[in-house]
C-alpha cells in the first residue's frame, strides 16, 4: 500500500472508538500522545474519560514537538510488541506521522485529532487504512499536491542539506536498531522536512479544536457527561483567545455547543457572582452571550482588568502616558465612582456593576444621551466589549468562565518554576492554605485514574520542566485541583501586567523595527526575559504590538517577534498574522524554512505550530535579514 492514510468523518466516529475499545485488550495497547496546549489538555481529558468509563487502560505521553516524538518512537513504539492504538491530539496532522514514528508496527493504528491545517500530504493518501485522521468539517483537502516519495529528493528544489543537522543529537536517544524496511532516522527527519516544505507553502491555519473532535466522538457513543461538555467549551474558547480562530467560527462553535446545555442554559444577566451561584446549581454549564471582554475580571478588581485588557488598552491609548486618566475621564462622564471599581470584583457593588453594563453598551439610550463620553469611548465596539462565554460553577464561591480557564491553564503550562512557587506561596497565604490544595508537583503527579497511567517523553527541549508544567496544567483541569486553577489565574493577571508593560516599553524605546514587509522586535537583556520564552505568551505579546501600532495608524503588517533566553542561547521566534481563517492564513512557517535552510541556521527546536521556531541565539540576526528577502518575494 501506499504511505499516508484515510479521512474519517463523523459517520466513521464510533467505529474508531469501537475498533480502539477492542484492540485495547491488555495494559501497553493503547498510547495517547498529547501537545501542551490547553485544547490538546481537555481533548485528553474526553478521551480518558471515555476510556476510563469502558475500563480501557491506556497510557498518555506529552510531546512538544517534532523530535518529542520522534523520542516516543525509540523509547515506546520501537519493539513494542503490545501496542494496537496510538492517538495523537494536536501533534499528527501537519508532520508526516510515518516520519515521526519511523518503527510503527504493522499492526498498529495511529487516530490522529488535530485542529492544525492543512494536513501533511502523506497523512491524507486514501490507499492505506493503518493511519487515520479525524476531519470533520472538510477543509482538510485545501494542500498542495501529494509529493511521490520515491522521486521526492529529485524533485524539490529547496536545499535541504541541513535536515541532518536538524536531527535530535543521537546521544540523547537510544535507538533500537532499525526493524526491516524501517526508515533511518535522518531520512525521517529529511522526509518530514520535504513534506513540511510542501504543506506550509499556502499557510496554515486552524480546523475544528480537538475538544470538539473528542466531544464528537463521545457523542456518537452516546458518552457525553457535563464535565466532557466542560472541557468541551474549554478547548473551542482557547482557539478563540489565542486567535487560532475568528469570532465568526467562535460563534459557530458556540451555538453548536448551546444545544447540549441542561434546559435553555442561558444567563444573560450575570452581574453579580453571588447571584449567579445562586441560579445555577453547582456544576452546571451556562452559556452568557454578553460576558464582558475584561480579562479574568471577576479575579481581579474591575479597573485594572479594564486597563489591562488589550482592546481596551489599545483604545485608551496608554501608551501615551495619560491612559489612566483616560480610563477616570470615561468612568467619570458615566458617573461611576473610580474607587467603586478598584475594589475586588466580587466585593463590587451589584447596582454599580449592572449600570457600567448598561452604560458602555453602544445602543444605550443613556449613553448616546451623554455627549460628555470621550471619543476614544465611541471608538469601543460591542465586540471590544462583550462575547459570548460559557460558565461553570464550583460549589456556591466560585464561579469560573472558559476563558478564565484558559488563561490559567495556559500560565501553569507555561510559567518558570519562580513564577509557579511564588503564586502557591501567595495563594496559601491568601486562603490559609486553603486554596492551593497541594504544592505544584516538582515532577510528574501519580496518576488521574485508575486505568491511566503517565510517562514522560524526556525530549531534549528547553531542559526538564515543560513535562511537569504539562502534568500541573493537565490536573487543574480536574475539580479535585481546583486550587491549581485559581494559582493559574493569579500567574496569568501577573503575565498580562507584564504584556501590557513590556509591550509599552518596545513601543517607547523605538524596539519594534520596520522591516519591509513585516515589523520585528527582539527581547533580550530583560529581567522578564522567562516570561516571555514561551509561545503563548509571546505570541500575545505580538498581537498586542500589532493592536497598538495599528491604532497608531501604522500600516497593518505581520509581527515576528524573537526572545532570547540566555541562559540556554537560544532564541524563540513567533510570527504573528492576527486571527487565522482558511482565507486568511499564516505562511511564516515557509518563510522560517527558508530562513533557516539559506542561512544554515539550525532549528534546534520543531513546534507542531510551524510560525513558532526555535533557533540557536548567534543565528538570529542573518536569520532575520533572510527573512526580509524571503516575505519580500512573495
Amino acid at each position: 500500500g501506499g504511505r499516508g492514510a484515510m479521512l474519517i468523518d463523523a459517520s466513521k466516529l464510533e467505529q474508531v472508538y469501537t475498533s480502539i475499545h477492542l484492540s485495547a485488550d491488555k495494559e501497553g495497547a493503547l498510547l495517547m500522545v498529547v501537545a501542551c496546549d490547553c485544547d490538546s489538555l481537555c481533548c485528553c481529558h474526553i478521551l480518558s474519560a471515555l476510556f476510563d468509563a469502558d475500563l480501557i487502560p491506556y497510557t498518555r505521553v506529552p510531546v512538544s514537538g517534532m523530535e518529542a516524538l520522534l523520542e516516543v518512537d525509540a523509547s515506546t513504539i520501537t519493539d513494542n510488541d503490545a501496542l494496537r492504538s496510538v492517538v495523537m491530539i494536536n501533534c499528527g496532522g501537519g508532520f508526516d506521522v510515518r516520519g515521526c514514528f519511523p518503527h510503527l508496527g504493522a499492526g498498529v493504528n495511529v487516530y490522529v485529532l488535530d485542529s492544525h491545517r492543512p494536513f501533511a500530504a502523506a497523512n491524507i493518501d486514501p490507499n492505506e487504512k493503518q493511519i487515520q485522521v479525524i476531519e470533520l468539517e472538510g477543509d482538510a483537502l485545501a494542500l498542495p499536491p501529494t509529493v511521490d516519495d520515491e522521486d521526492e529528493d529529485e524533485e524539490q528544489e529547496i536545499d535541504v542539506t541541513t535536515a541532518d543537522d536538524l536531527q535530535p543529537p543521537t546521544k540523547r536517544v537510544k535507538r533500537a536498531e532499525p526493524q526491516e524496511k524501517a526508515e533511518p532516522a535522518g531520512s525521517a527527519m529529511r522526509r518530514h522536512l520535504l513534506q513540511q516544505q510542501q504543506l506550509i507553502q499556502r499557510g496554515a491555519y486552524y480546523g475544528m479544536s480537538c475538544s470538539l473532535m473528542a466531544f464528537e466522538i463521545a457523542s456518537a457513543m452516546g458518552k457525553n457527561t457535563d464535565d466532557i461538555l466542560w472541557w468541551t467549551v474549554i478547548g473551542v474558547t482557547e482557539q478563540f483567545i489565542h486567535q487560532k480562530i475568528d469570532a465568526t467560527a467562535y460563534n459557530d462553535r458556540v451555538l453548536h455547543l448551546k444545544a447540549f446545555l441542561s434546559g435553555d442554559g442561558s444567563d444573560d444577566a450575570g452581574e453579580s457572582q453571588s447571584n449567579a451561584a445562586r441560579r445555577s446549581p453547582a456544576g452546571s454549564i451556562t452559556l452568557h452571550n454578553q460576558e464582558w471582554q475584561f480579562m479574568l475580571y471577576r479575579h481581579w478588581n474591575l479597573y485594572d482588568s479594564m486597563y489591562h485588557t488589550l482592546p481596551v488598552a489599545i483604545k485608551l491609548e496608554i501608551w501615551r502616558g495619560n491612559g489612566k486618566e483616560k480610563l477616570n475621564q470615561m468612568l467619570a462622564s458615566m458617573g461611576i465612582p473610580v474607587e467603586g471599581c478598584r475594589c475586588p470584583y466580587r466585593s463590587m457593588n451589584v447596582e454599580l456593576k449592572r449600570r457600567l453594563k448598561e452604560l458602555l453598551r453602544p445602543s444605550s439610550a443613556q449613553q448616546q444621551q451623554n455627549d460628555a463620553l470621550p471619543r476614544m469611548r465611541e471608538a469601543l465596539t460591542d465586540s471590544d466589549l462583550f462575547f459570548p462565554s460559557f460558565h461553570k460553577c464550583f460549589g456556591m464561591k466560585t464561579e469560573l468562565s472558559a476563558s478564565d480557564v484558559v488563561f490559567a491553564v495556559t500560565a501553569l503550562a507555561e510559567s518558570d518554576a519562580t513564577s509557579l512557587a511564588d503564586a502557591f506561596a501567595a495563594a496559601a497565604a491568601d486562603s490559609d492554605g486553603g486554596a492551593s490544595d497541594q504544592p505544584p508537583p516538582a515532577a510528574a503527579p501519580p496518576p488521574a485514574a485508575t486505568s491511566g497511567s503517565e510517562t514522560q517523553a524526556t525530549a531534549p527541549v528547553a531542559g526538564a520542566s515543560w513535562q511537569s508544567n504539562f502534568w500541573l496544567a493537565f490536573h487543574a483541569l480536574t475539580e479535585k485541583r481546583l486550587g491549581h486553577l485559581l494559582c493559574g489565574i493569579k500567574l496569568a493577571i501577573r503575565l498580562q501586567q507584564f504584556i501590557v508593560e513590556q509591550g509599552l516599553n518596545l513601543i517607547e524605546t523605538h524596539k519594534i523595527v520596520p522591516h519591509g514587509p513585516f515589523r520585528y522586535g527582539v527581547l533580550k537583556n530583560t529581567l522578564l526575559i522567562s516570561q516571555f520564552v514561551q509561545p503563548f505568551a509571546l505570541l500575545r505579546l505580538a498581537h498586542f504590538l500589532m493592536d497598538v501600532l495599528q491604532a497608531t495608524k501604522h500600516a497593518a503588517k505581520p509581527m515576528v517577534l524573537c526572545a532570547v533566553n540566555d541562559k540556554t542561547r537560544r532564541a524563540l521566534v513567533v510570527g504573528a498574522t492576527g486571527p487565522t481563517t482558511v482565507e486568511n492564513r499564516n505562511t511564516f512557517g515557509q518563510h522560517f524554512r527558508n530562513a533557516s535552510e539559506f542561512t544554515k541556521s539550525q532549528i534546534v527546536h520543531h513546534r507542531f505550530d510551524t510560525s513558532v521556531v526555535e533557533l540557536l541565539d548567534h543565528d538570529l540576526d542573518k536569520f532575520l535579514q533572510f527573512l526580509h528577502a524571503s516575505i519580500s518575494t512573495v
